[in-house]
Parts: structure tokens; C-alpha cells; sequence
């Protein structure tokens, strides 16, 4: 099992949450991602932690007005028990498209940034990858390589996805590249996790046999 993954479940409240640990989690609307992930940030200022949030800019003002009815306290500089938002435009969609690599990159230093001010606590809204800007095919491959990264700190990242719209085959590969997954209020070994090499070995045979394939989010509507 990777080092990623813890050998037991833990809840997303509490300091007993520990890293690194990268995971996914499937909610069927806001109002469920709230009552799991509002607590996962709040604790923040309790454990010494810093809260990073990426999120839709079209929903930038109610996620403030969310977070602060629940005393998170929000800035913008790394700083413990404060949550920085970053829209969608600042980190994954810079320049009109999605680069995996300026965006590993970019994680990295979020990450390493917050060494000083406590361990980090990153919680991602992933639907602009429903955009289907340029660059977008390249999700699931980001969502591999990101776990290397991950495993050189002892941060906590959640990626965040919306129920119903993905296709089946985008869900399994989401699946297949998070050692952890979100599961009620604990996050836990995700048993279809299948190790960055291997995945990114497979993938790359995949293509190989059906040239031009990706792997991308259902559009809206669409069966």
C-alpha cells in the first residue's frame, strides 16, 4: 500500500487526522460538502494548521459567508487557523487553460509556503474541469502525479467532486488515483488505489491502443 495511506480510518474532525494523505471525495450537493468539509477546516485554528480553499469564483462570496459562520477566520497570506481562497482562475485555469505541470508545480509551492505557518489543510472544488478548457483531458494524470508530491509533506488535500457529473469511466480513474478517499465524516484507505507508476504505465498503454483518448468529465446532460 502506498505511504500514502494510513492503516486505519480517521475522522476529518480532529487532530488525529493525520498526513500526508491525498483522497477523493464524491458529494451529491453543496450543502453535504459543507457538513463534511467545514469542520476539516475549522479545525484548523485548533490543531496549529493553515486552511488553503480552491474554489469556483462564482461561489467565492457564499464560501466566505460559510466559512465565517462557522469562525473560520479568513486572510490572505499562509498564517495558522486562517483560510486562504484561491479561485479557480489564480491556480488551475491561469491563462484560459489547464497546465498539470504549472499546477503541480504551483501545489508545491502552496505547500512547502505553508511550512512555517503550520501543516496545510487544502480543500479543492474540482468541477472546473467541466469547463473543458484546453488542457482539461489531463485531469486524471494530474490527479497521479500529484501523490508524489503529496508524499514529501505531511499536508491533508481533498479534491472535491459533485455526484453525477462524470462519467462512469472518469469516476473509477478518480478513484483508481487517491490513496484515501472521503467516506460519511472519516477519510479512509481507498482499496481501488492504484500506485502513480503503475496508473501512469497503464494510462499510457490505454492511449497507446485508442490514440486521442482521455479521460474527461461528462458534460452536462450528456448520457
Amino acid at each position: 500500500m502506498s505511504q500514502l495511506s494510513p492503516a486505519v480510518s480517521t475522522r476529518l474532525k480532529g487532530s488525529e487526522l493525520v498526513g500526508p494523505c491525498h483522497a477523493c471525495a464524491f458529494f451529491s450537493d453543496p450543502e453535504e460538502e459543507y457538513r463534511v468539509l467545514l469542520p476539516f477546516a475549522s479545525d484548523c485554528a485548533q490543531c496549529g494548521e493553515r486552511c488553503l480553499l480552491f474554489l469556483d469564483p462564482a461561489h467565492e462570496q457564499e464560501r466566505r459567508e460559510r466559512l465565517i459562520d462557522a469562525g473560520i477566520e479568513i486572510g490572505v497570506t499562509p498564517a495558522v487557523g486562517v483560510a486562504e481562497l484561491r479561485i479557480w482562475d489564480d491556480v488551475y485555469l491561469r491563462g484560459g487553460r489547464f497546465d498539470q505541470h504549472e499546477m503541480l508545480s504551483l501545489i508545491e509551492e502552496a505547500l512547502r509556503g505553508g511550512r512555517q505557518s503550520g501543516r496545510t489543510r487544502l480543500w479543492a472544488n474540482m468541477e472546473w474541469v467541466l469547463k473543458g478548457l484546453p488542457g482539461s483531458e489531463d485531469l486524471i494524470e494530474y490527479e497521479a502525479r500529484l501523490n508524489p508530491l503529496v508524499e514529501q509533506h505531511t499536508d491533508i488535500v481533498i479534491c472535491a467532486y459533485e455526484h453525477g457529473k462524470y462519467s462512469a469511466s472518469v469516476v473509477m480513474d478518480i478513484l483508481r488515483t487517491h490513496p484515501m478517499m472521503v467516506v460519511g465524516d472519516s477519510v479512509q484507505p481507498n482499496p481501488l488505489y492504484v500506485p502513480t507508476q503503475q496508473f501512469l504505465k497503464d494510462l499510457r498503454q490505454r492511449r497507446a491502443a485508442r490514440p486521442g483518448l482521455r479521460s474527461e468529465p461528462r458534460a452536462p446532460g450528456e448520457a
